[in-house]
């Protein structure tokens, strides 16, 4: 797998070595972040990635101008391997790495008192967990998100994403096995 955009174009992200990860391919990913930069851009942003796995979707958003990425991996293994990475290509400074369960750290990044900073969210849980609405709810909960942050959720086809009152879809992929939306929780909250 590799980058496929912005200053780190074309590095390699090993996935060999990881456990239980199936990583967002290449061309999904450039597909996305097409999309992101059509709706708010990347640059400056405050980036959760949650459910990590290979850092995949948080190293592209680092490489085209993410202010920081805080990776949520609960595999410790894949968590070791993902900072090793990210020192490697030289990220550390820009990136936290968290060796948690997603939805117990949102709440645990809620009381900290530099919470409500993210503007951008990767949410790509394993698919028969069907976990998506679950992490909409807590993050809504949470307050840890600025106003007109965006969302982005890759499930399987078979889960429905009912968001809370003030997230409007602004996109929807339909690939082989999964869905890719993308939300913006409203600038008024």
């Amino acid at each position: 797998m590799r980058i496929v955009g912005g200053r780190l174009k074309r590095r390699q992200v090993p996935t060999a070595e990881l456990l239980n990860v199936r990583p967002t391919m290449d061309r999904t990913r450039e597909t996305l972040f097409n999309l992101l930069a059509n709706i708010d851009g990347i640059e400056g942003r405050q980036v959760l990635d949650l459910f990590a796995g290979s850092g995949a979707l948080g190293i592209e958003a680092l490489s085209r101008g993410a202010a920081h990425c805080h990776f949520i991996e609960k595999r410790r293994h894949n968590a070791r391997l993902l900072s090793k990475l990210l020192q490697d290509l030289e990220l550390e400074a820009l990136s936290t790495v968290t060796c948690a369960d997603a939805l117990d750290s949102i709440v645990r990044l809620a009381k900290l008192p530099s919470a409500s900073g993210f503007d951008l969210v990767f949410c790509d849980p394993p698919y028969a967990a069907a976990l998506t609405n679950q992490v909409i709810l807590t993050l809504h909960r949470s307050r840890i998100l600025r106003p007109g942050a965006v969302f982005v959720a890759e499930h399987g086809l078979a889960e429905m994403l009912l968001p809370p009152s003030g997230w409007q879809c602004l996109q929807e992929r339909t690939m082989a096995s999964s869905k890719i939306e993308i939300f913006q929780l409203s600038g008024a909250e």
